[in-house]
């Protein structure tokens, strides 16, 4: 089972449970951006990779999706991630408390590695 420490690579990294509602994955140059999240900007600004817990209404398995950051910004409160180099790492029958190493019942959106 996969999980989010696999991608750390020694790299500060922020984690992300998502539906994928705002999430933006562009094919064409492998650049995205993360929607609108409740964190501070300036932490997410200071991780180098993002790792997205994707888990859209119509699978049964969540995607690991791994990506280096660029930039983060406030966007009208909420803060927005933008990142290169996406990359679908693999799948996973984790529950977010698995996937993210916290404790059961977790439901805080966003971990930091």
């Amino acid at each position: 089972m996969i999980t989010a420490g696999d991608f750390v690579e020694g790299k500060p990294t922020i984690v992300l449970l998502t539906r994928g509602l705002h999430l933006t994955l562009l094919a064409h140059d492998f650049t995205g951006t993360s929607g609108y999240w409740d964190i501070d900007a300036e932490r997410a600004r200071f991780c180098k990779r993002v790792v997205f817990y994707f888990y859209p209404p119509w699978s049964a398995v969540a995607y690991a999706i791994v990506a280096n950051v660029t930039d983060a910004y406030d966007q009208n409160g909420k803060t927005v991630i933008e990142f290169v180099d996406w990359q679908i790492r693999g799948t996973t029958e984790a529950n977010w408390a698995q996937f993210t190493n916290t404790a059961p019942g977790n439901r805080n959106p966003a971990h930091y590695l």
